[in-house]
C-alpha cells in the first residue's frame, strides 16, 4: 500500500503551482505522480477558477504582454503606433484604456488624443471625398483614391465609416436581336413632333398576361398629349385582329 500524501506537503506543492513552478518538476521533487498532482488541481479552487485554468491564463497573460512588446517595437519603428491605438479602442469599444495604453507604451492622455487626431484626419478626409464625388458623382473608392493620391484602403474605409456611396450608373439594355436584323421599311413618322392638342398622334403596343394559368394578350392605345388610355381589348391570340380591335 502507498503512504498517503501529507496535507501540509499537497498544500505546499499546490502554493508552488500558483507561483508559476511546473508539475513536472514538482513532480520529481517530491515524489508524487503529475496524475495526483492534476487531480488535486482539478478539485483544488481558485474561487470560480481552478488552480490549473488559473496557471494556463497567467501563461497566457505573459505570452500575450510578449507578443504586444514586440508588436509595439514594430510600430515604433513604422510610426504609426497612434493609428493602431485609436484602431483598438474604436473596435474594442469596452476595451479598458489604461491597459491598452501600458501595453503599447504610451500615456493615458495620449490615448485620448490620438483618438481625436484620427476621428480629425476621418473627418477632413470624408470633406475631401465628398468634393471629388461632387465633379466625379460615380467614382469609386480606387478612382478617389488615385484623385486624391491617397491609398485605396483608406479611401473605402472613411467612405464606409461614413456610409457615403457613389452614384451607381444605370445598365443600358440593348436588344441584341435587333441589333442583327436588317432595318424596317416602315419610317418612323411620328419622330420628333411635339402635339399641341389630343386626339393627333396616338401610340400602341401590346403584351402577353398570365391569368389563372391561361396566355391572354392586351393592345393597348395611348393619346401622346393627355397621355391617356384612349383603346384597348383583350383576346386570347395575338393577330391582326386585336389591335384593329382596340384601335376601333
Amino acid at each position: 500500500m502507498f503512504a498517503p500524501i501529507a496535507k501540509e506537503v499537497k498544500n505546499e506543492i499546490l502554493e508552488k503551482i500558483k507561483k508559476g513552478e511546473k508539475v513536472l518538476a514538482l513532480s520529481q521533487q517530491y515524489g508524487v505522480s503529475e496524475k495526483t498532482i492534476y487531480t488535486w488541481l482539478r478539485k483544488k479552487a481558485l474561487g470560480s477558477v481552478s488552480l490549473l485554468k488559473y496557471n494556463q491564463l497567467k501563461n497566457e497573460n505573459e505570452q500575450l504582454k510578449q507578443i504586444i512588446g514586440v508588436l509595439s517595437l514594430e510600430l515604433a519603428k513604422t510610426k504609426k503606433r497612434n493609428e493602431i491605438v485609436a484602431l483598438v479602442c474604436n473596435t474594442l469599444k469596452q476595451i479598458n484604456k489604461s491597459l491598452v495604453a501600458k501595453l503599447i507604451g504610451i500615456a493615458r492622455a495620449g490615448l485620448y488624443k490620438s483618438q481625436k487626431d484620427h476621428q480629425t484626419a476621418d473627418e477632413l478626409l470624408k470633406e475631401q471625398i465628398l468634393t471629388v464625388l461632387g465633379e466625379h458623382a460615380s467614382y469609386g473608392h480606387r478612382r478617389i483614391a488615385l484623385e486624391l493620391g491617397l491609398g485605396k484602403k483608406k479611401i473605402r474605409r472613411v467612405m464606409r465609416e461614413y456610409g457615403i456611396k457613389p452614384y451607381k450608373r444605370k445598365a443600358r439594355w440593348r436588344k441584341r436581336r435587333d441589333e442583327r436584323r436588317e432595318p424596317q421599311p416602315y419610317p418612323n413618322l411620328i419622330k420628333g413632333r411635339c402635339p399641341i392638342r389630343p386626339g393627333v398622334i396616338l401610340v400602341g403596343d401590346f403584351t402577353h398576361i398570365i391569368y389563372q394559368g391561361k396566355v391572354l394578350y392586351l393592345a393597348t392605345f395611348m393619346d401622346v398629349y393627355t397621355r391617356e388610355i384612349v383603346g384597348w381589348h383583350i383576346a386570347t391570340h395575338h393577330a391582326k385582329e386585336l389591335v384593329l380591335e382596340a384601335l376601333f
